[in-house]
């Protein structure tokens, strides 16, 4: 009996054929049949399985945690060489615009000297211009104080005569043209809003004129004399008399006056010395 147990019992093992397979578990198991597959169907089965599961691998890939943050630096990076690019291209612009602007010939638009407009002048033809005419003003400045035989002439050597139209004209060409091309671009922008105007002068020492004028007074200036006793005969019991003298005088300051008036004028340049009547007492 038991040798006919032993002779039924597979201890777990399983049996496979090409159509069934059979499992035995033990005494009295019952068997369980399935149904078989070739082993050209099982290896299609298998690939077909293993290209299923790559598929539904690959549809829940996900992309990479650092795939963002790498977009969004790059499109910055853009972004920024596209800002970067129109920035260079708006200073290209403006420094063209600067070098234009300062490569103007002569003098800047907007400045004026004694009110006459020098735009586009060279400096030399300016200075020239403003040198003829302080010649010719300078010149002018030669009078004479008369009276009869004696005079005294005055002019601009002796007076000291200045004229400040190199330094003024100088410093007309200097607005725009000195510095970097910045600072030369500012001040011509400057000059076209508010303009520039300048004005020359001229001087002579009036001291010296005043004292020439003082000694020409001084010189036609004669006291008045008076009559006087200057004898007396005893015998004859008369007195004799000298005779009154009239005198001059020369107003000084007036003379000055006189003087300045004839350098100013265009007209006569001489000045007749009036010399005024100083009456005796006696």
């Amino acid at each position: 009996m038991a040798d006919k147990t032993l002779d039924n019992l597979d201890l777990g093992a399983d049996f496979y054929d090409d159509d069934e397979r059979v499992t035995q578990k033990g005494p009295g198991s019952k068997k369980k049949k399935r149904a078989g597959r070739s082993p050209k169907k099982r290896a299609a089965a298998r690939k077909a399985g293993s290209t299923g599961s790559a598929k539904k691998k690959k549809k829940r890939q996900h992309s990479p945690w650092w795939s963002w943050p790498v977009a969004v630096i790059m499109l910055g990076c853009l972004l920024g060489l596209g800002l970067a690019v129109v920035y260079e291209r708006g200073q290209y612009e403006t420094f063209t615009d600067m070098r234009r602007t300062v490569s103007l010939p002569g003098f800047y638009p907007g400045i004026t000297i004694d009110g006459r407009d020098v735009t586009g002048a060279s400096l030399e033809d300016v200075l020239n211009r403003w040198r003829g005419e302080d010649e010719a003003r300078r010149a002018s400045y030669s009078i004479a104080l008369r009276n009869g035989g004696k005079q005294w002439t005055v002019n601009a050597e002796k007076l000291d005569y200045q004229s400040d139209y190199d330094e003024v004209i100088r410093r007309a060409w200097d607005i725009g043209h000195l510095g970097t091309v910045q600072e030369r671009y500012r001040e011509i922008l400057e000059l076209r809003e508010v303009g520039c105007a300048l004005s020359t002068s001229y001087s002579y020492d009036d001291t010296v004129l005043s004292d020439i004028c003082a000694e020409a007074a001084e010189t036609l200036t004669s006291p008045a004399v008076d009559a006087d006793v200057i004898g007396f005969d005893v015998e004859t019991q008369v007195f004799s008399y000298s005779e009154e003298a009239f005198g001059t005088y020369v107003d000084a300051e007036a003379l000055h006056g006189l003087a300045v008036q004839a350098f100013a004028s265009e007209a006569s340049k001489v000045v007749d010395i009036v010399q005024d009547p100083v009456f005796p007492k006696v």
